[in-house]
């Protein structure tokens, strides 16, 4: 695989990119496979410092200020590479970077814990009633069935707790 570098730099740096986030690196490579040898290094060079995503990054416990200023200072370096937000309560920030970005980025800033690809997540709660049988729920001799209940629960997955 001579000259795939961001293919090499995810498998290097897996525990710190989320799922997604791997699978849309790995997917800018899918045109190589029917591009000629000697074009792939011009186009990985090309689609390295043009393809931009929006991330979430994570910092390690205690370390937010200093990673902050890191990756900030990293990413003044890139071409077409912001920080947007800034997340003190949760330790994190949000960033647009390329994928030369992304590599210096975890090749450069050690307070970085884990990089989250910036979307939008949906919860199904079909599987979610079934597995918990909550339709089997009964209190005093009587079924309860939630009829004229509304309850909310937004939990956006960037923050471990406990339930």
């Amino acid at each position: 695989m001579f000259g795939y570098s961001m293919v090499q730099m995810v498998r290097a740096n897996a525990h710190k990119l989320d799922w997604p986030l791997r699978e849309s690196v790995l997917q800018l490579y899918k045109p190589f496979k029917w591009t000629p040898c000697f074009l792939h290094q011009f186009f990985e060079t090309k689609l390295n410092n043009r393809k931009k995503m929006s991330v979430i990054i994570e910092f390690e416990e205690g370390c937010h200020e200093a990673g902050f200023q890191m990756t900030g200072q990293v990413l003044q370096k890139e071409k077409r590479s912001k920080l947007k937000k800034r997340f003190n309560k949760i330790n994190c920030c949000s960033a647009e970077v390329t994928p030369s970005a992304l590599h210096s980025l975890l090749s450069e800033c050690s307070d970085i814990r884990k990089v989250y690809l910036n979307r939008e997540v949906k919860a199904l709660l079909d599987t979610a009633a079934e597995a918990s049988h909550a339709k089997e729920v009964v209190r005093n001799g009587q079924t309860l069935t939630g009829k004229g209940v509304t309850v909310a629960v937004v939990d956006t997955g960037i923050y471990p707790h406990l339930t």
